[in-house]
């Protein structure tokens, strides 16, 4: 009888720890989709209208992040936007052979990008909070001098 009540309750608290992390009582993700409707606008490509659709930053599990706009890469809008202005293909993939990488680190509430531009590397670091679906980054994005939050993308 006392086997069964032991067996029982080492059931009973895996099922509960199984729960609470399907429910996210683990520490939330920066991983994923998050985006703003306000975003490009943030970033000072407001004026490039209709091409810039939404902006999302994509965090992948493998630490790159992504930038995509209405649904296209930066290399994508970049070239786009090159031939729009009439520039020679020459030109453009010259322009674009150096196209930036960037990648992440989470340490704590600590987010630190860094960005790579043929030889050339940025660093920048911000606090970040999650609560539920909003991602709040206390360092501004682009021209915007304060925080901004985003929402998950679902």
């Amino acid at each position: 009888m006392n086997t069964k009540k032991t067996l029982v309750t080492i059931l009973s608290l895996a099922l509960v720890a199984i729960l609470l992390t399907a429910c996210g009582g683990g520490k939330a993700s920066i991983e994923g989709k998050w985006t703003a409707p306000d975003l490009a606008e943030l970033m000072g490509m407001d004026e490039m209208g209709a091409l810039a659709g939404d902006v999302v930053y994509e965090f992948t599990k493998d630490g790159k992040l992504l930038l995509t706009m209405g649904g296209k890469s930066m290399e994508e809008v970049a070239r786009e936007l090159m031939k729009s202005a009439n520039i020679p293909d020459a030109q453009v993939e010259e322009a674009l052979k150096d196209t930036p990488q960037v990648t992440y680190n989470v340490d704590g509430n600590k987010l630190t990008m860094t960005t790579k531009i043929g030889e050339t590397v940025t660093e920048d670091s911000t606090e970040f909070s999650i609560s539920g679906d909003k991602l709040t980054l206390a360092s501004g994005i682009g021209n915007a001098g304060e925080g901004v939050t985003l929402t998950r993308v679902k």
